[in-house]
């Protein structure tokens, strides 16, 4: 009896969790992040595709599953794209925008997957198959928007990747659609890759997304070039 009272607490709990990232990701902040960073489209549609798919796992589809449980070492939250699951830490929930922060992070892992998944891997070109540096790269640029879209504060962080992450986010701010240039994302890999933790992404180790979503119909219309870096205009004075 207290087991089944435990598995149905556990249940409302992961299901309380879903909702309240689901409410982020289609968050006015959230829906307002649209830049692109190399071959990688962070936008609200791609956010609110991940949404969906939180949303079809809860109810017992194929899509993201939302966990508690044990995380590697100084890592917050994480995305394994092998199961599809973002994780957090065990009782964790929703209440600064901190963690709101590190939410908008895994969900753009959690996106990748979905846009790179939705082609069979044999026709994934390599322009497309992103790497690893850029995905963490782009999440953290995600992230940092949403918090000057959220609050109109810059990251607190003095950590290399967080300032790196603000940078960047300062100068595309407010455009829509806007390029990260080639020497910001040459800064961020180089920030990135001299992290210990992030010793995995030195090189050219590459994302190699599974399916998630349902493969097109006609395949062959999903693959496209990536889009050109279109870079910001100088400001008016």
């Amino acid at each position: 009896m207290a087991e089944w009272l435990d598995e149905i607490e556990n249940a409302a709990l992961r299901m309380q969790l879903v909702l309240d990232i689901c409410r982020v990701l289609k968050s006015n902040a959230c829906q307002r992040i649209d830049f692109h960073y190399m071959s990688i489209h962070v936008n609200g549609a791609g956010f609110a595709a991940v949404a969906g798919a939180l949303m079809d796992n809860a109810q017992g589809k194929k899509g993201v599953a939302a966990a508690f449980g044990d995380l590697p070492t100084q890592a917050a939250a994480s995305y394994v794209s092998g199961t599809n699951t973002l994780t957090v830490p065990p009782g964790f929930r929703i209440k600064s925008v901190l963690d709101k922060h590190m939410v908008v992070h895994e969900c753009v892992h959690a996106m990748q997957d979905i846009l790179e998944g939705s082609r069979p891997m044999r026709m994934v070109v390599a322009p497309r198959t992103t790497l690893r540096v850029d995905n963490e790269g782009a999440a953290w640029v995600a992230a940092a928007l949403y918090l000057l879209y959220e609050s109109g504060m810059p990251d607190p962080s003095s950590k290399a990747p967080f300032v790196a992450a603000q940078e960047i986010a300062m100068r595309i701010k407010d455009w829509p659609g806007v390029g990260v240039a080639a020497r910001d994302v040459a800064r961020m890999r180089a920030t990135l890759r001299a992290i210990p933790a992030y010793r995995h992404l030195r090189g050219r180790a590459r994302t190699i997304a599974d399916v998630i979503s349902p493969v097109p119909r006609n395949p062959t219309r999903a693959i496209r070039r990536p889009p050109r870096q279109r870079h910001r205009p100088d400001r008016p004075r």
